[in-house]
């Protein structure tokens, strides 16, 4: 990138820093962990109200917008071309947890510089990364041939039943970037293990183990209920 298009993004991205922000935090407030399917939310209402909330910032921005809620997702474009350069995010969330000092799960806060919230990283900031790289191109009319497509995914957390269904409804996208998981150990993962575990012999001094609410979410905390012996 020559350095004068590089002053141009980066001026860019203070002058839309609040309203970055703001669209970030309006998608944090809606509670979208995956509930109870009904006709045409299969998901649940609040992951269906974000994902409708997605599609309307989309609009809002100018950007042609087409809602598969129905099958979970929603594409939100602009441009035109032979090729497609895709960015990939989803709103839906794992369930807040306890534990919450900053702020409330759902009602994001700006402290000391950084977005607190359940969503604002994953990846409700990915979403937002996407139309944004979008409006950069379009405002600044930057010299880029292709389509440029940000699909919302409404049940990444839960199976991705959601990209399921796009990619059999949609043809693909030429290239992909996914604005998700800048936490080091996520870099190359490749996928999570759903394990059982049992002993030949028993587990004698352990009753119990507990931690976290769902298995793809690190715990807020974890407890052992251990019997006391003379040793321990």
């Amino acid at each position: 990138m020559d350095k004068l298009l590089e002053q141009k993004v980066d001026k860019f991205l203070e002058e839309n820093r609040d309203n970055i922000i703001n669209d970030i935090t309006r998608m944090c407030r809606i509670p979208a962990v995956r509930g109870e399917a009904l006709p045409d939310e299969p998901f649940g209402k609040d992951c269906a109200d974000a994902l409708r909330l997605a599609v309307k910032i989309g609009e809002e921005m100018g950007f042609k917008t087409e809602n598969y809620v129905s099958q979970g997702y929603a594409l939100v474009s602009y441009g035109e071309g032979d090729r497609t350069i895709g960015f990939l995010g989803h709103t839906d969330v794992v369930p807040a947890g306890d534990g919450w000092t900053m702020s409330e799960p759902f009602e994001p806060k700006v402290v000391d510089g950084r977005l607190y919230g359940r969503g604002v990283m994953d990846n409700k900031a990915g979403v937002a990364a996407g139309y944004y790289v979008m409006k950069a191109v379009r405002d600044l009319d930057l010299p880029i041939k292709s389509k440029l497509l940000t699909v919302v995914g409404n049940c990444e957390e839960t199976g991705m039943e959601d990209m399921d269904n796009f990619s059999a409804q949609q043809p693909a996208p030429d290239v992909c970037l996914v604005a998700d998981g800048s936490f080091p150990v996520c870099y190359g993962e490749k996928h999570i293990v759903y394990g059982h575990f049992t002993a030949n012999k028993a587990f004698e001094q352990i009753i119990s183990i507990n931690g976290g609410a769902v298995i793809n979410a690190v715990p807020a905390s974890a407890t052992a209920e251990i019997k006391s012996t003379p040793a321990l």
